[in-house]
């Protein structure tokens, strides 16, 4: 069974509690997964993807673990991957430029747009997080499995020389729970099956609905566990941010950018 807390040690990138502009390659790990890898990244067109063929927009990152284990065991029950602990790894100093540069998605007026438009300098900086488990349920593919969202409130300094607020709602989603047990194949795996395996099941101990935390909760080097990945036969957490302007505790995706941005 895995341990509450993870200590950071080895890390191919550094806790980003100070700013630091994030650049995606291929050999990049996280932490959010324990040297975890990109499944799929944030694509608001085909023109943006990394391979042909599938959807269209990925308005999210898919995170999984390093290993699949091979074909014997992939996408299986048994997947080495499925399981794995998804840590509280949240950026909380963000520069306002990369905000303002990042790839966003307006999903009212279905257009493509370049940055949140902060009319603000510096760095924007963490203040509080609110937690909310399960915010809401779906149980086709694409949404099944348990859910933590995060309203993750950020004040910056503005034009006019006083401080304004963001929230960022930075939801985790195809965790692992008593109510949503792993699909694998055509199969739905019980309890007893699952537990049966010794793997994670449910909400990290810290997460408590409505609770309110602070910046260091998400700076390390312990970081908290949210839950467990791998609800989805393809094994893996998806993170997805939506950009609300001011202290906001609404939970709407109208505006979605990309999520490295605000994961590690």
């Amino acid at each position: 069974m895995y341990t509450n807390r993870f200590i950071s040690n080895a890390f191919s990138i550094q806790r980003k509690n100070t700013p630091k502009k994030f650049s995606f390659s291929a050999s990049t790990t996280f932490k959010v997964v324990e040297n975890g890898v990109l499944m799929d990244g944030y694509y608001r067109d085909p023109s943006e993807k990394h391979s042909k063929g599938g959807r269209e927009k990925h308005l999210g990152v898919d995170i999984t673990g390093p290993t699949d284990g091979g074909a014997s065991v992939r996408g299986k029950l048994n997947d080495p991957r499925r399981g794995l602990p998804v840590y509280s790894c949240i950026n909380t100093i963000i520069p306002i430029n990369d905000l303002n540069q990042a790839k966003v998605f307006n999903k009212t007026t279905n257009s493509l747009v370049t940055g949140v438009g902060i009319q603000g300098t510096g760095n924007a900086e963490m203040i509080e997080a609110k937690i909310k488990t399960q915010p809401w349920k779906d149980t086709s593919d694409h949404a099944y499995g348990g859910i933590v969202g995060f309203h993750c409130y950020y004040r910056y300094n503005n034009l006019q020389g006083t401080r304004s607020e963001f929230t960022a709602w930075i939801e985790f989603l195809h965790l692992i729970t008593d109510e949503f047990p792993p699909r694998y194949g055509s199969s739905v795996a019980t309890k007893d099956e699952w537990n049966a395996l010794g793997r994670g099941n449910g909400w990290g101990p810290e997460i408590k609905n409505n609770a309110v935390v602070p910046p260091s909760f998400f700076q390390g080097p312990i970081y908290s566990i949210i839950g467990y990945l791998g609800a989805t036969q393809s094994p893996h957490v998806h993170v997805q941010v939506a950009f609300h302007d001011g202290h906001s505790n609404s939970m709407q995706n109208t505006i979605r950018i990309d999520p490295l941005i605000f994961v590690y």
